[in-house]
């Protein structure tokens, strides 16, 4: 019997196998041991569902010829949930564009799952009992014509969670290349931080504002991309939960309205760390 992977002959010894389960098992350990998983599976020409069913599973190596594996890499913890949120939004979106009523109430009908795995995958967003941009999504019932209004509240919203779910993948699937792009947009927007105690005293509290939301932003992205890099390493662990704090105790001081110890935190708390920031985004171990 012969063994392909990815159309390659292999030279896989099988030891004591007697059905194609035993077979598949092995094969898929091999994988698994060099990062990889089994995607596709083929027995003398006939594809077979992953995990194999029961007709195929107890049948005898005797007079099978062929055996054709489909491997790829193994993706990371969460990347899977986040690409099937990706392309609910991608037919979403395509759904509105093409005015398909029939085709939006089938994808609404999947909202509350989808709902359930945004809280999980983006937690700090959609778990948030401040968040209710989707609510009218979770109400809409019956076949009711879509007003336009309805149809414009959709497309924002789903523009709005296609483009976050995208970014999480990215950090996931592309971490080295995300964490060079934030690594730069700190340096980047470091100087406007510094400014930040001027404007506020100045009254440019609209001006200020846009910079920290701006900046906010890429430092949870940042912390997020290092939690997953630096895994373990103490130091960075350290850093990360002290910085995490001053975000928070920035949030409160928003809440307030406290322009005075939001310069504060820029100035001595802020802007002071994010070379270090930056820095830890373009160490080694992504």
């Amino acid at each position: 019997m012969e063994i392909f992977v990815n159309g390659e002959p292999v030279s896989f010894a099988l030891e004591n196998e007697k059905t194609l389960f035993e077979v598949f098992e092995a094969i898929s350990g091999w994988a698994a041991s060099i990062g990889a998983r089994v995607c596709a599976f083929e027995v003398d020409g006939a594809g077979v569902e992953i995990p194999l069913p029961a007709k195929w599973a107890g049948l005898p190596l005797e007079g099978l010829a062929r055996i054709a594996v489909s491997a790829e890499p193994e993706k990371p913890e969460g990347a899977h949930e986040l690409e099937v949120l990706r392309d609910y939004f991608d037919f979403f979106e395509k759904a509105l564009a093409a005015d398909d009523e029939n085709a939006l109430r089938e994808i609404l009908k999947e909202y509350p799952y989808v709902r359930k795995a945004l809280e999980a995958r983006l937690k700090d967003i959609f778990g948030s009992p401040a968040f209710g941009k989707d609510a009218f999504l979770l109400a809409r019932q019956g076949d009711a014509p879509f007003t336009q209004a309805e149809k414009d509240a959709m497309g924002t919203y789903v523009r709005a969670a296609g483009i976050l779910v995208r970014d999480r993948l990215a950090e996931i699937v592309h971490p080295a290349q995300e964490a060079a792009n934030v690594s730069r947009l700190l340096l980047a927007v470091k100087p406007a931080l510094e400014n930040v105690p001027v404007l506020l005293q100045s009254g440019r509290d609209r001006e200020a504002m846009q910079g920290i939301l701006s900046y906010t932003e890429l430092a949870l992205k940042a912390i997020r991309i290092l939690s997953r890099k630096h895994e373990g390493q103490e130091a960075c662990e350290v850093f990360c939960r002290e910085f995490n704090g001053i975000l928070n105790e920035l949030t409160g001081a928003f809440e307030a309205r406290d322009s005075v110890l939001i310069g504060d935190l820029f100035e001595y708390e802020i802007a002071p760390r994010t070379d270090r920031l930056a820095e830890l985004l373009g160490g080694e171990g992504l």
